[in-house]
């Protein structure tokens, strides 16, 4: 009997717990702002999600679409909650309707995996966590940058694009521009490079911020004007 009582206890230790579905309120707050401020979508693509289900609050039909490299268990656990996913790789995935709105949020993926898979004219969705919002910024080509917003109780959309993706001239102008800002990134360099033994100065010179570039493998470019929580492109 103590024996049965053992592994019964031993296989519920190592049965895995169902993870759960996330929902930010102000995930879910930008995107009924995009939703009634903007532009409505008929189908929505959500690639590298994981397990957050935040925009399904906001939009009716929503393709998620997630490899579960990192997220095991995600794609099931969105099914059983009524939601349409697939377990697939974005580069190998066919859509099977016509996506007029890509969601880019912390993606796993790069961005040119996932918007190839839209039409033309659509819209995207994006944080620029993992640059996918700069690289756009960088095709004039292929992205028109149409607004930006900030995730907020109460968000807006704003379509005054100017200074975004436009480096300040000089770290001296960022701090005239936004002393919050400057002040952010004074600590964050400083820290960083001295960590790593690198500099124990407490000013922000252009070499600290070039060797802080180095360190974290990033372009050797100066900081934006503005920056906002989330962007909005159409796809040329």
């Amino acid at each position: 009997m103590e024996d049965k009582v053992l592994a019964l206890l031993n296989r519920r230790m190592n049965q895995r717990v169902a993870p759960g579905l996330e929902y930010s309120p102000h995930w879910i707050s930008a995107c009924l702002a995009f939703r009634d401020q903007l532009y409505n979508p008929r189908s929505v693509l959500y690639p590298s999600c994981g397990l957050d289900a935040s925009p399904s609050k906001a939009f009716k039909n929503i393709t998620f679409v997630d490899a579960e490299t990192g997220n095991e268990g995600c794609v099931d656990t969105l099914r059983k909650a009524g939601l349409k996913a697939f377990k697939q790789d974005i580069r190998e995935y066919i859509p099977r309707e016509e996506h007029d709105l890509l969601i880019l949020m912390n993606p796993a993926i790069k961005t040119e995996w996932a918007t190839r898979c839209l039409m033309q004219g659509s819209y995207i969705l994006s944080n620029d966590y993992h640059s996918n919002a700069s690289w756009m910024a960088k095709k004039p080509q292929d992205f028109t940058l149409i607004g930006s917003m900030d995730e907020r109780a109460d968000p807006k959309v704003s379509l005054d694009t100017s200074g975004l993706f436009e480096p300040v001239k000089s770290l001296d102008e960022l701090r005239q521009i936004s002393p919050e800002r400057y002040e952010m990134l004074r600590k964050l360099v400083l820290h960083q490079l001295s960590f790593r033994n690198r500099s124990n100065s407490s000013n922000l010179s252009l070499e600290n911020y070039f060797a802080y570039c180095d360190l974290l493998r990033k372009d050797k470019e100066l900081p934006f004007k503005r920056k906002a929580g989330l962007y909005i492109f159409k796809k040329k």
